[in-house]
């Protein structure tokens, strides 16, 4: 019983990451970078190595503000 809770609880947070990247890359396509960032951000954290390449990149170009090479650096490792 525990191992389906937990093989159901990863499938819905896979669910919202995957959600939150299409809204991202959505963005990302619009060239609303601050709303790419907000999007990336919460699955970069729980761990989607496709949102934290992103992020990476986001900071790295200074795309969602200002230049942040060592956030950037945080995210690509």
């Amino acid at each position: 019983m525990e191992r389906v809770l937990g093989f159901l609880c990863c499938l819905m947070i896979s669910n919202l990451t995957l959600a939150d990247i299409n809204k991202a890359n959505q963005a990302i396509i619009d060239e609303d970078y601050q709303q790419a960032e907000v999007e990336l951000i919460e699955s970069a954290k729980i761990g989607n190595p496709e949102a934290q390449h992103k992020l990476a990149i986001l900071y790295y170009q200074g795309l969602a503000g200002k230049v942040d090479k060592f956030s950037a650096i945080g995210w690509f490792f």
